[in-house]
């Protein structure tokens, strides 16, 4: 298992996480309205990759979506 760098766009914002999956196929079967990274990529800034960084990585499972938000409740409000 590797992690990966997921991006999953919202209201014209990117909220990204860290995914934990054998491959970005397993990701992709769960979530298939996510892009998946194998490295930050050049338009991710420094803040959102500390934040990541920072995050429990999250499992490549049904509900992916919804982790995601549940890691960027009150985030997106400031």
């Amino acid at each position: 298992m590797q992690n990966h760098i997921v991006a999953f766009e919202l209201a014209g914002r990117t909220l990204w996480a860290k995914v934990n999956a054998t491959s970005v196929d397993e990701i992709l079967a769960v979530a298939p309205e996510v892009d998946v990274h194998d490295n930050p990529p050049a338009h991710m800034t420094e803040e959102a990759i500390r934040f990541v960084e920072d995050q429990p990585e999250m499992s490549a499972s049904h509900g992916l979506v919804d982790q995601i938000l549940d890691g960027w409740v009150g985030r997106l409000a400031s």
